[in-house]
């Protein structure tokens, strides 16, 4: 059962030593910069077209089990973006959702973040997310499988999950981009979400920081 190997043995396996290494030497120092967007979620914008073939549903240990064994077939690259992501939800943050075609593959996957995750947001995610109120939302850690980029399952994902959020009385939904990711920093601006502030993002020995740059966004707001 991959699913029950530690996260270290999963690394050394998909990764080897080497990569490893330079993984654990980016958290002695790292910086990065991200945008805060936000969005009221009565102010979504309505798709026209939501692909009829996808749906969502909450992870499951089995559909964890599906993509780590086929997990050989992706690049180091993409190891590594799914394998951070099991960590994530082996922290305890369960809020998981996959996006599924017609046939049950799985497309992407998602992070639901909810005043309810506020105690792990607490003891794990302390110095980079504020606690949630019970009328917010945060959207995190997307991850479109490769083979399903550039088909136009962004918006489609990204709906259903915010839809999912609204139907439960969520009328606020923040997310954070990396400044790099034009493609997603694109997608969630045609949903609707608004930049708010960008931020500077650390990582000093394992511990991750993230604060706002004052000022930062005079330009792009002015413009």
């Amino acid at each position: 059962m991959y699913f029950e190997r530690s996260i270290l043995s999963l690394v050394l396996d998909n990764l080897g030593p080497f990569p490893a290494l330079k993984i654990a030497a980016k958290r002695m120092f790292k910086i990065d910069y991200y945008y805060f967007l936000k969005i009221n979620l009565s102010r979504i914008v309505s798709l026209k077209r939501i692909r009829s073939d996808v749906f969502i549903e909450k992870a499951s240990q089995e559909d964890w089990e599906k993509i780590l064994s086929n997990l050989k077939k992706y690049s180091k690259t993409e190891r590594k973006e799914i394998l951070s992501r099991l960590l994530f939800y082996k922290k305890g943050f369960n809020g998981c959702y996959f996006a599924k075609d017609k046939f049950s593959d799985i497309i992407s996957m998602q992070w639901l973040i909810t005043s309810e995750d506020n105690e792990l947001i607490s003891s794990e995610m302390y110095s980079v997310w504020a606690s949630l109120k019970p009328h917010e939302c945060m959207v995190e850690n997307l991850y479109i499988f490769p083979e399903y980029r550039k088909t136009g399952v962004f918006s489609s994902v990204n709906y259903l999950l915010l839809k999912k959020a609204m139907d439960s009385g969520i009328s606020v939904c923040k997310t954070f981009i990396r400044n790099e990711n034009v493609p997603a920093l694109n997608g969630f601006l045609s949903l609707g979400f608004k930049i708010e502030e960008l931020y500077l993002g650390t990582n000093f020995l394992g511990h991750s920081k993230r604060r706002v740059r004052k000022g930062s966004l005079e330009g792009y707001r002015a413009g």
